[in-house]
């Protein structure tokens, strides 16, 4: 029933094991495919995100430019008509409240002479004041794009006309600054020829704070992550191509990019909220003059020409932006952020499943191994009870013929105690290797290693078996150096190693009674060694039972089918005592032919003085005893 339940075990684990790894490689594939599904998800979202982010970076920058924009706006409520006082009115309140103050590096007013010239004033924060200038080289481009756009916009503008097509955001922003070109009507002389005269306020913004701490500020705000920006990121003029402002040391083109996106553009709904806020017709001395005095004027038929006048003629449509942004994941892309993810998703669950399959490879072979084992245990309960029952059952008949006088004769006396030894001799042996097993497999089984003389212990040994195995009929041929080294060593434990050794080549010779002991000194490169040899003539192992000799328990097939009588522990406990000796021990068998065992020990650092021997000497009679 025990071994019923062992076969029947053993194949339910095997197919559950089998059936588990057929699933782990299915559970791979869906695996694998489940992730490239979420990746591209993944990415779509990720570029859904970086778009959002982009949008809300631009809407943010532009929403600040709009309210530069916005404060040097003519409050048309105030009695101030002069264009310098304006400034340094609107200057003030922005250095007293803007979060930026910094923004701001310097204003201009641009205006046409009476030779049609254009002239060049700069505001002066110190004198508080306007001061005509010459134009400075990075503005003479700007010259004559200033001259038309007065012209046109100054020259044509009637309270029932329309604005230009020319009109756009475009006319009143310069991205290559970067400036904002802020419209200033004299409004006193459109109530005369109903006609517009402007100038231009050019608010130059600072570039250095601009680059240096605004756009990293909010690219960190929009684009950081636990203080870290997760994308690069590059702005350029969208017209000219110049480059602006990249946060990494190589910029990006649009090819580059994951997202691209424009701004640098007036926010309408924003600017007509400021323009809003700051036109109070009906309070406005103006106000009365246009409308004649009569209160029943809606103050808002005047909001259209206006906002005309101001170039506010903004669609509710978002117009493209002067600057580009660029970015991309700092992994390179946002599909080689998500390929590099996805790598180490699989990677990791890969990694699981093969740890899976190795687990279940280990179980199955631990369930192997354990199944081996309680056979061979159970082969070995039974070999050591037939072991066992064999010698008591001789022991037990001699005893019981010479107690009931059976035998009379001295001959036949001498024979029965002659059995009666033999048994004992067996049964003792068998007993003695049950115990250090079981001590080697507990630990607790300690060798005490010093100086041995070879040439002692084998002539000790040689002499203590020469009688059993000449009364069995062998023959013992010795081939023993004259002058072996000395090994550290436990005496007693190499002579039971040799002892088993021996017992085995008595047990296995068959018809031969042939039996060669060997001991010779070998040479290698690096050390020198001792090596023991116990050769027979006997039936041999076969080939595949040679890695598995050494084994507890084992015991070949044949040799069970011979019912020779072994528990498989004796070469297991010679491999134990000779790696406890630092040293190998190895077999060479063909069927047929004999096995040969050599034994090799390390020699020991220091020569063995004569007390020494002497004590080894007693020692092993002691053994033998």
């Amino acid at each position: 029933m025990p071994g019923k339940f062992i076969r029947n075990g053993g194949k339910s684990q095997y197919w559950l094991a089998s059936v588990l790894l057929v699933l782990l490689p299915l559970l791979a594939v869906l695996q694998y495919s489940w992730l490239g599904q979420l990746s591209d998800s993944e990415q779509k979202q990720m570029l859904v995100g970086a778009r959002a982010a982009a949008t809300r970076f631009g809407e943010d920058f532009d929403r600040e430019i709009t309210t530069v924009f916005a404060a040097f706006l003519p409050d048309l409520s105030s009695s101030t008509t002069a264009t310098s006082e304006r400034v340094v009115q609107a200057y003030t309140n922005w250095q007293m409240t803007s979060r930026y103050p910094q923004l701001i590096q310097s204003i201009y007013q641009v205006a046409l002479s009476t030779e049609q010239e254009v002239t060049l004033a700069r505001f002066n924060p110190a004198s508080n004041r306007m001061e005509t200038i010459a134009w400075p080289d990075e503005m003479t481009a700007l010259r004559n794009k200033m001259k038309e756009r007065i012209t046109l916009l100054g020259g044509v503008i009637r309270l029932s006309g329309a604005l230009p097509k020319i009109q756009r955001q475009s006319m009143m922003l310069e991205a290559e600054l970067p400036a904002l070109l802020i419209p200033q009507p004299e409004m006193m002389k459109f109530v005369t020829s109903k006609q517009f005269p402007l100038s231009f306020l050019i608010v130059v913004l600072q570039k250095e704070y601009l680059v240096q701490e605004f756009l990293p500020s909010l690219t960190q705000r929009h684009f950081g992550e636990d203080g870290q920006n997760t994308v690069e990121l590059t702005i350029t003029n969208h017209t000219t191509g110049q480059l602006f402002y990249h946060s990494t040391a190589q910029p990006l083109t649009a090819a580059q990019a994951d997202v691209s996106s424009r701004f640098f553009r007036l926010q309408p709904a924003e600017l007509r909220e400021h323009i809003r806020q700051r036109w109070q017709f009906s309070k406005s001395p103006l106000a009365l003059v246009l409308t004649g005095g009569d209160a029943k004027t809606t103050p808002e038929l005047l909001m259209p020409p206006m906002m005309l006048l101001m170039g506010a003629q903004l669609s509710s449509e978002q117009t493209d932006g002067l600057w580009e942004l660029h970015l991309r994941h700092q992994s390179g892309s946002l599909a080689a952020a998500v390929a590099k993810a996805r790598r180490r998703n699989l990677a990791l669950s890969f990694g699981i499943l093969l740890v899976l399959a190795v687990s279940v490879v280990l179980l199955v072979d631990s369930a192997r191994r354990a199944r081996q084992l309680a056979q061979q245990q159970m082969d070995f309960v039974a070999g050591v009870s037939h072991e066992l029952r064999m010698p008591i059952t001789v022991i037990d008949s001699a005893a019981h013929n010479l107690a009931s006088g059976v035998t009379r004769s001295p001959e036949q006396m001498q024979r029965y105690g002659q059995i009666i030894k033999r048994q004992t001799r067996q049964l003792h042996g068998m007993i003695e290797q049950v115990l250090e097993f079981a001590g080697n497999q507990s630990g607790q089984k300690p060798y005490a290693l010093q100086p041995v003389q070879l040439n002692l212990l084998l002539e000790e040994f040689v002499q203590a078996n020469q009688t059993w195995l000449a009364e069995l009929g062998f023959q013992l041929q010795l081939n023993l150096a004259p002058d072996l080294p000395v090994v550290q060593a436990d005496a007693a434990a190499l002579r039971r190693a040799l002892q088993n050794l021996l017992n085995n080549a008595q047990k296995y010779s068959g018809e031969s009674r042939w039996i060669g002991l060997q001991a010779e000194v070998e040479d290698h490169s690096q050390s020198k060694q001792v090596a023991l040899s116990l050769s027979d003539r006997g039936r041999g192992i076969a080939a595949q039972d040679l890695p598995h000799i050494f084994e507890p328990f084992y015991r070949s097939s044949d040799v069970k089918a011979a019912q020779l009588h072994g528990n498989g522990l004796g070469l297991s406990l010679v491999r134990n005592i000779v790696q406890a000796h630092r040293g190998t021990i190895t077999v060479q068998s063909k069927i047929g032919t004999g096995s040969t065992f050599t034994i090799r020990l390390p020699l020991a650092e220091l020569k063995m003085p004569e007390q020494n021997a002497n004590e080894q000497r007693e020692v092993l009679h002691e053994a033998q005893g």
